[in-house]
């Protein structure tokens, strides 16, 4: 059915409603009908309407969870703004989950005046993907998204690098290389082995590990250090359902689900110290889960055998 069909067909509904109405309670009782039927119309239309987007072009939202670890958030803070990029503006939002230690507080109080571009949001407790949709939901304005962890320190380009492959409609989200602090792989992209349970494939190789440098789909990555479109993390959040892990590898194949494609992106380099404070015992449920729920996906994919597909633009 057309639009011109469903107008008419609405029109006729209200002119029977308007001849029952008038027969049972007059001329004043179809007045009144009247009014509310195209308060409802005019209601529908804005609802059809697409939403105007406030978010700011070109400028790229960090945000990051954290708790007390002056150690963590100040190098990371400072690595930030160190390697800042000549093509995008940020803003930082740290969702501060729980700080008790007076150094801390002094010090975000100090970065805030001195950066101009930092905001602190503070929470009651550390809960990854609930902290992480508010955090975003309420305050973020950048056309684009980076979620880091605290415990991460950036490298020169990482920025770009992240943002860039954006431009392509079809690629949903960018992970980084991840890097131990002696230079061997953390992260080159999440795969999944033949009992279904999901990895950092390479993990522990050299830097420069050949399967692992250069840009390929994947079937899912790390949020320690990835990017988005703010308007697709609108489109997706985090599964507020996954306590302790695993959110970021249901959103990549609920991603990869809508026809999207997740690209890692070894030019974007973050080194990452793994201080996490996360309870393995609440993870087994999180495990769990994603297997329960992806099943079969995960069968296909691993029925694939190779599971990353060399990126080219």
């Amino acid at each position: 059915m057309d639009q011109s069909d469903a107008g008419i067909k609405r029109y006729l509904h209200l002119a029977r409603v308007s001849w029952e109405v008038l027969r049972l309670y007059g001329i004043r009782g179809i007045l009144l009908t009247l009014v509310r039927c195209f308060k409802k119309v005019k209601s529908e239309n804005l609802e059809d309407s697409p939403r105007a987007q406030d978010y700011i072009k070109g400028l790229v939202t960090v945000a990051i969870l954290s708790k007390n670890r002056l150690d963590l958030i100040q190098p990371c803070l400072e690595a930030i703004h160190r390697f800042l990029s000549n093509k995008y503006k940020i803003e930082i939002l740290i969702g501060d989950t729980g700080t008790t230690e007076p150094e801390v507080w002094q010090y975000y109080r100090e970065a805030a005046d001195y950066y101009k571009n930092i905001e602190i949001i503070k929470f009651d407790s550390y809960y990854f993907s609930k902290n992480y949709n508010q955090l975003i939901e309420s305050h973020a304005r950048g056309q684009y998204v980076i979620l880091l962890n605290n415990d991460t320190m950036v490298t020169d380009n990482w920025l770009d690098n992240l943002i860039d492959p954006l431009a392509d409609a079809q690629i949903g989200i960018v992970g980084a290389k991840l890097l131990y602090p002696d230079d061997t792989i953390q992260h080159a992209g999440i795969e999944f082995n033949e009992q279904g349970r999901a990895f950092h494939i390479y993990a522990k190789q050299p830097r420069d590990f050949p399967e692992a440098d250069y840009k390929a789909l994947v079937p899912g990555v790390t949020f320690a250090g990835a990017a988005m479109r703010h308007k697709v993390f609108d489109r997706f959040q985090l599964d507020e359902n996954y306590k302790e892990e695993h959110q970021d590898t249901d959103f990549c194949l609920r991603l990869t689900e809508a026809g999207f494609k997740v690209l890692y992106n070894p030019a974007a380099v973050i080194y990452h110290f793994e201080y996490s404070s996360r309870d393995w015992r609440r993870g087994r449920l999180d495990i769990l889960r994603l297997r329960k729920l992806w099943a079969s996906k995960i069968k296909s994919i691993w029925a694939q055998k190779r599971q990353r597909l060399a990126y080219d633009a």
